[in-house]
């Protein structure tokens, strides 16, 4: 399975750290559990209208996980997200490019800035 878009790549202790829970029987018990107990639509019918706070959506475009047009369907059910997909980038988007995933929680964080007449404190 291809994770990784045009900047990173597998080392060998990767795919070695990857591999090691297969040893044991119960890894194929859960993994198979979660997969078929997964609500693979959630998107479609949770509440996310109810957030009134920032939100930033993060993703590799050349992610093969997602559908091509990324996080465009929480575009309507979060009408406040900040959307920033990173066109060299893979699934494993904040692995790969750390610089461009900082910069949008950065501008997050930023914008979450509380309004400094609340942090007045009265004598």
């Amino acid at each position: 399975m291809r994770v990784y878009g045009k900047r990173g790549h597998f080392t060998d202790r990767d795919i070695d750290e990857y591999l090691a829970p297969a040893q044991f029987p119960e890894f194929h018990l859960a993994m198979r559990e979660l997969l078929h107990s997964y609500d693979w639509n959630a998107a479609e019918h949770r509440h996310f209208s109810r957030l009134e706070l920032p939100v930033a959506g993060v993703w590799g475009r050349l992610d093969h996980m997602m559908a091509s047009d990324g996080m465009s369907i929480y575009e309507s059910l979060i009408p406040q997200i900040a959307l920033y997909p990173v066109p060299d980038a893979g699934h494993v988007v904040a692995e790969e490019t750390p610089r461009e995933v900082n910069e949008a929680l950065i501008a997050l964080l930023q914008s979450c800035r509380p309004d400094p007449r609340i942090l007045q404190i009265d004598d």
